[in-house]
């Protein structure tokens, strides 16, 4: 019933995140359980995310889809086993769609480019030990899964497309542009990443 699909629905953005930031970080290398669980719960408790954590921005569920497409996405490369690896394209459909239909630039662009980078840096660290064969069928299906959400994706941009042409028009967000690294370092390490700020606690360099 409704009440049952609620709590479930909000124990999911909370179990979710913990759960996808924990298998994106063994997936990537964090060889400790102790380690990938402490760095889930520093992502969920985190004051940035529990601010925003039942916004419109949707910032739990964008974090676990990306979290759970990296994963994939890293099975790409690592995986050989054929079912792994439809598996593993199956999430990264799945979630990949989900991940944009959340729908919040500010959020998914650098959510993207981080993703892009570990990518990268997965790929690098396993050029010595992949033949050129595994990197190919690892680029293959990620081309796969990206093609795969534009097709689901297309019935949707059809029927959105006259609202976004809408907002576009506006001065926000329509016309809001950022190219990101307002924030300095000293800033970023000044409670935005921390545990216990408040509406009445909060680090002094912020307003």
């Amino acid at each position: 019933d409704f009440e049952h699909g609620f709590s479930f629905y909000w124990c999911t953005k909370v179990f979710g995140l913990l759960l996808a930031v924990a298998w994106a970080l063994r997936q990537i290398g964090v060889r400790s359980y102790a380690l990938a669980i402490f760095g889930a719960i520093w992502v969920l408790f985190s004051s940035y995310v529990q601010w925003w954590f039942s916004s419109p921005g949707m910032l739990p569920e964008m974090i676990t889809t990306w979290a759970i497409c990296l994963g994939c996405a890293v099975c790409f490369f690592k995986d050989r086993h054929r079912g792994k690896l439809g598996l593993a394209l199956a999430g990264f459909i799945f979630c990949g769609t989900n991940f944009v239909l959340c729908l919040y630039p500010p959020y998914q662009i650098p959510l993207t480019l981080l993703m892009l980078a570990i990518l990268i840096g997965v790929w690098l660290e396993n050029c010595d030990k992949q033949d050129s064969k595994s990197t190919i069928r690892a680029l293959l299906l990620i081309g796969t899964g990206l093609l795969a959400i534009a097709i689901i994706l297309i019935p949707y941009w059809i029927d959105v497309r006259g609202t976004l042409e809408m907002v576009a028009h506006t001065v926000y967000p329509g016309q809001r542009r950022s190219a990101g690294g307002d924030l300095s370092l000293f800033k970023l390490f000044s409670g935005v990443l921390g545990f216990f700020e408040s509406e009445q606690t909060v680090p002094a360099v912020y307003d």
